[in-house]
């Protein structure tokens, strides 16, 4: 996770270092590096649309993963029920918005 925090703004290298690593790993490098983004961005929208799009980067099936785990954040940035997690959810995939939603703030 240390790596993605330095090269934050510069998502392209950080693509690449997850797919260099061994498959086993690359689903944690994607998703650990979405996390990053969010955190960095205090999970405004612009924030949460770019972590997304650096999920579906990842390919098909580390990508799921990846936006599962932005799912997941929902609960640490915001309340159920509030327009901050509204805002949130709606950024992600479609499939994902009414559990995340739903999530239990953390």
């Amino acid at each position: 996770k240390g790596i993605t925090w330095y090269l934050i703004n510069d998502l392209k290298r950080v693509q690449h270092i997850c797919q260099a690593v061994s498959p086993e790993w690359q689903k944690s490098c994607f998703s650990n590096a979405s996390q990053e983004i969010i955190e960095e961005g205090g999970g405004a929208r612009a924030s949460v649309r770019r972590a997304v799009a650096f999920c579906d980067e990842a390919g098909t099936s580390i990508s799921k993963d990846c936006v599962g785990q932005l799912l997941r954040q929902a609960g640490y940035f915001s309340e159920k029920g509030s327009a901050a997690r509204s805002s949130y959810c709606s950024q992600l995939p479609l499939q994902q918005n009414e559990s995340c939603l739903e999530m239990a703030h953390q």
